[in-house]
């Protein structure tokens, strides 16, 4: 899942709550840390995602010259 794919996931889940704060509230994060996340300020950190039932995974590739 790309970033993009989970912020759309959150955009469904949001919708579904009713708002962003309430699906903050859900998630166990404040709403200004999901909005953060939304407007690309901040990364979904691992409370974030435990909460979402994902991990972070890091890929490393090489350069293209």
């Amino acid at each position: 899942m790309t970033l993009d794919s989970l912020l759309k996931l959150l955009d469904k889940r949001a919708k579904g709550a009713g708002n962003w704060a309430k699906l903050a509230s859900t998630l166990g994060v404040s709403p200004q840390y999901l909005h953060d996340c939304k407007e690309g300020r901040r990364r979904p950190a691992k409370k974030l995602l435990d909460a979402l039932n994902l991990v972070a995974v890091i890929d490393y590739r090489r350069k293209e010259r």
